[in-house]
C-alpha cells in the first residue's frame, strides 16, 4: 500500500501522484489481461492438438474422417462403440484480440473424397510460439499459419510454373535453393554450350533468369544443389574442368564473378554427384570414385578453394560409391554409400570432421532396403532416410536409425502404386515427413508422399503425369508453408519442370 502524507504535497504533486498510480494500475491490469489471454491461447492450441489426435485414431481404424453427424450433440467422436473423444473441447471465452464470438469456436469440417481430410477453424488472440494472432486452420498434417480456405484440404494445389527448354537448361537433377526470397538451381544439360546452367526464379514463377552457362572449361553437368555461404553460392560439377573430372565453383547471386575454385584430378577424387555442406566455415563433400580410391572418398576444402584434404577412402568393406550428401549431428558427419558393405547393398556411416574415427553403423541387406542414392536427415535426434531399391517389393524403403547405429527400423515399403525408387531426401514439415519417388504411381512417372515419423499414415499426395513433369531426382523444399521442387523430365518439352504444391 502507498501511504500519502497530504500535508507534504502540493496540489500539483497530488495530481502527479494520482496519474502515476493510474498508469501503474493500468499496466498491472494489462499485464494480467495478457497473461490470461496467453493461457486461453495455450488452451486453444492444446485443444486442437487433442482433437487432431482423436481424429487420427478414428482415421486409422475407420479409413476416413468422421462426418459432422458422427460428432454427436454430446460432442463425442465415436464409431461402432469405440469412443475416440468423449468430450469435444469448447474454446475458452472471452474471445481475445481480433477474434470474435463467431470465429472463437472450434469448427470442424470434413473434406475430400470419402472424407479423406478435414479442416478445423479456430482463432488465437495473440502470438503463441510460431503461430501469429488471428484465424488459423488445423489439417491432418498440423496447424497452418493461415485461416481455412474453405476448399478441400485433401486436394493438393499443384502448380507447374516453369517448363525447361533447351535454352533455359534441361534435366535438373538437383534441388532448389532459397536465398533472399529467390530460388536458385542448376540443370545438368542445356544452355548456350549444352553443358548445363545456373538460374534463378521467383517463387511465383516470374523472373526466370539465366545466371551462368557452363562451358566445359569451368565445369559441366552439375548434378547437385547450390549452397549459400557468406552471401555467395557454391556448387560442384560432375564433369568438365582442367581434367574433365569435375569442379568446385562459386558465383554471386546476381550471376557475377563466377570463379572456378578447384579442379578434381582423380588422385583426390573425380565426378562428384552430391552437394557440398558447410560446417565450421569449411566445405565437406563426397566423391564416387578416384584413382587413389576406386570406391570413393570424403573430402574437405576451404571456401576460397585452398587446402583440399581427402579425409577418407572407401574400401568396399566399409562402403563404396557415395552418391548423396553428408549431414552433421552433434559435431559428427553422417552419410551413406549406395554400394559396398557386407552384402554390397550400401552402408550408413559416421566420421569426425577431421577424418578420424570412421565407423560403419549399418549394412543394408536388401530386406530393409538397398542402394541409397539420397541423404540422411535428422529429426528429433533420429536419422531418417530412404533406400532406392530393396524392401518387400524391391521398390525401395523408408527407414530410421539412431545415431549410434542401433534401432534400425523399416518404416515403409514402396509398392509401385504409391511410388517406387526414391532418389532424393526426406523433408520435415509440421512433424510429418515428405518426399518423392522418381517412378511409380498412376502413370509410373513418380509421386509425392507424406508419412509420419513412426511409419503410420503413409499417404500418396500427387502423381506426376508427364504434363506437369515426371521423374523427380531431387528433393522438396519448403518456403512460406508451400512445397517447391523440380522434375528431371516431363513438361512441355520433356526437359523437366519447376512446381509448387500446398494444401
Amino acid at each position: 500500500m502507498i501511504k500519502i502524507n497530504k500535508k507534504a504535497f502540493t496540489l500539483v504533486e497530488m495530481v502527479v501522484v494520482i496519474v502515476v498510480i493510474g498508469i501503474l494500475t493500468t499496466i498491472a491490469v494489462v499485464a494480467v489481461q495478457n497473461s490470461r489471454r496467453g493461457v486461453r491461447d495455450a488452451k486453444r492450441v492444446a485443444d486442437i492438438k487433442q482433437i487432431q489426435t482423436a481424429l487420427r485414431l478414428y482415421y486409422n481404424n475407420v479409413g476416413s474422417y468422421p462426418e459432422l453427424a458422427s460428432i454427436t450433440a454430446s460432442n463425442t467422436i465415436a464409431y461402432n462403440g469405440i469412443v475416440y473423444m468423449s468430450d469435444f473441447p469448447q474454446a475458452p471465452t472471452p474471445a481475445d484480440g481480433d477474434c470474435n464470438s463467431s470465429n472463437n469456436e472450434y469448427i470442424y469440417s470434413p473434406s475430400g473424397t470419402n472424407n479423406s481430410s478435414y479442416q478445423i477453424s479456430f482463432c488465437l488472440g495473440g502470438q503463441i510460439a510460431s503461430l501469429s494472432q488471428g484465424e488459423k486452420c488445423a489439417i491432418p498434417n498440423g496447424i497452418m499459419t493461415t485461416a481455412c480456405s474453405g476448399q478441400e484440404s485433401s486436394s493438393v494445389s499443384f502448380t507447374k510454373f516453369h517448363n525447361f527448354d533447351d535454352i533455359d537448361g534441361k534435366y535438373p537433377y538437383g534441388s532448389l535453393t532459397v536465398y533472399n526470397d529467390i530460388f536458385y538451381g542448376m540443370t545438368v544439360e542445356g544452355g548456350t554450350n549444352n553443358c548445363g546452367k545456373i538460374f534463378k526464379i521467383n517463387p511465383d514463377g516470374t523472373g526466370f533468369t539465366k545466371l551462368h552457362d557452363f562451358d566445359d572449361t569451368n565445369g559441366r553437368n552439375p548434378y547437385g544443389d547450390l549452397v549459400v555461404y557468406n552471401d555467395v553460392l557454391y556448387g560442384t560439377t560432375n564433369r568438365g574442368g582442367t581434367n574433365d573430372m569435375g569442379t568446385i565453383f562459386k558465383i554471386n547471386p546476381d550471376g557475377s564473378e563466377f570463379t572456378k575454385l578447384y579442379d578434381f584430378d582423380n588422385t583426390n577424387g573425380s565426378n562428384p554427384y552430391g552437394d557440398l555442406i558447410v560446417y565450421n566455415d569449411i566445405f565437406y563433400g563426397m566423391i564416387e570414385s578416384s584413382i587413389g580410391s576406386i570406391y570413393g572418398t570424403i573430402f574437405k576444402i576451404n571456401p576460397d578453394g585452398t587446402d583440399f584434404t581427402k579425409l577418407h577412402d572407401f574400401d568396399n568393406t566399409n562402403g563404396k560409391f557415395p552418391n548423396g550428401d553428408l549431414v552433421v549431428y552433434n559435431d559428427v558427419l553422417y552419410g551413406m554409400t549406395k554400394d559396398g558393405g557386407n552384402d554390397d547393398f550400401g552402408v550408413i556411416f559416421k566420421i569426425n570432421p577431421d577424418g578420424s574415427e570412421f565407423t560403419k553403423l549399418y549394412d543394408f541387406d536388401s530386406t530393409n532396403g538397398r542402394d541409397p542414392y539420397g541423404s540422411l536427415i535428422v529429426y528429433n535426434n533420429v536419422l531418417y532416410g530412404m533406400a532406392e531399391d530393396g524392401g518387400d517389393n524391391d521398390y525401395g524403403t523408408i527407414f530410421k536409425i539412431n545415431p549410434d547405429g542401433k534401432g534400425f527400423t523399416k518404416l515403409h515399403d514402396f509398392d509401385n502404386t504409391n511410388g517406387k525408387w526414391p532418389n532424393g531426401d526426406l523433408v520435415v514439415y509440421n512433424d510429418v515427413l515428405y518426399g518423392m519417388t522418381k517412378d511409380g504411381g498412376n502413370d509410373d512417372m513418380g509421386t509425392i508422399f507424406k508419412i509420419d515419423p513412426d511409419g503410420i499414415d503413409f499417404t500418396k499426395l500427387h502423381d506426376f503425369d508427364n504434363t506437369n513433369g515426371s521423374n523427380p531426382y531431387g528433393d522438396l523444399i519448403i518456403y512460406n508453408d508451400t512445397f517447391y521442387g523440380m522434375t528431371s523430365y516431363g513438361g512441355t518439352y520433356d526437359f523437366g519442370t519447376i512446381f509448387s504444391f500446398g494444401f
